[in-house]
């Protein structure tokens, strides 16, 4: 049997749904344009040596965590001229003004529903402290995903020997050898994250995102 409740008491309690309702109304929601666009998280520009997953990592991002992946890791093409971003790369790599690049990138996140973006890097590229300082100023964040010489080119190695393509252990020396070296040295370590386990594997996308993530809470 139904239980009745008095005329009185239903109203009484529907007053303060309604008065709770139209004060919910006012307050603004995250998810409706209200002419001040919420602050975007830095942009990734993920580095590292070959092997260590980087493309792998942008594209984990991409379809896990819904953001922008710009594959700059394109060899033999050159994935700065794929994406349109020479001018504002060398304005950044050769000159040290990081602007125009962020700029750029800030505006092909603007039309979508992605609040983040990565770029992924050849691993023959190292920036410069001073540039990586110059690049979190503008809202970019430099990551080396990093590991031991010998856990990356097996990871490199296998990986060739997977897609077909077959590049050998010479070409991750010449590609790899200097710039593993200049990312080995202790004033890269903040920007670093070791990626492999123990066992030379590579350790889950979402471990290593959640670890950066809370550096970036830091």
């Amino acid at each position: 049997m139904s239980r009745r409740y008095p005329a009185d008491a239903l109203e009484k309690h529907f007053s303060h749904v309604k008065s709770a309702v139209r004060f919910l109304s006012l307050v603004p929601s995250k998810r409706k344009f209200s002419g001040i666009r919420e602050k975007r998280g830095p942009v990734w520009l993920i580095l590292g040596p070959s092997g260590a997953g980087k493309s792998c990592f942008g594209r984990w991002l991409e379809a896990e965590q819904n953001w922008l992946h710009l594959e700059v890791d394109r060899y033999p093409e050159d994935g700065i001229d794929s994406h349109n971003l020479r001018g504002e790369w060398d304005e950044f790599y050769r000159h040290g003004n990081p602007n125009d690049l962020a700029g750029a990138l800030q505006q092909r996140l603007e039309p979508g529903s992605k609040t983040r973006g990565v770029l992924t890097f050849p691993g023959n590229l190292v920036l410069s402290p001073d540039q990586m300082t110059a690049a979190t100023q503008t809202g970019m964040r430099t990551i080396y995903l990093y590991g031991s010489a010998a856990h990356c080119i097996t990871a490199f190695l296998n990986r060739e020997r997977q897609t077909g393509r077959n590049l050998d252990l010479r070409h991750w020396l010449d590609h790899n050898r200097e710039s593993y070296m200049r990312m080995s040295e202790p004033a890269f370590d903040p920007y670093r994250i070791h990626v492999f386990t123990h066992m030379g594997t590579h350790r889950p996308h979402a471990h290593v995102f959640g670890e950066l993530l809370t550096r970036e809470r830091q």
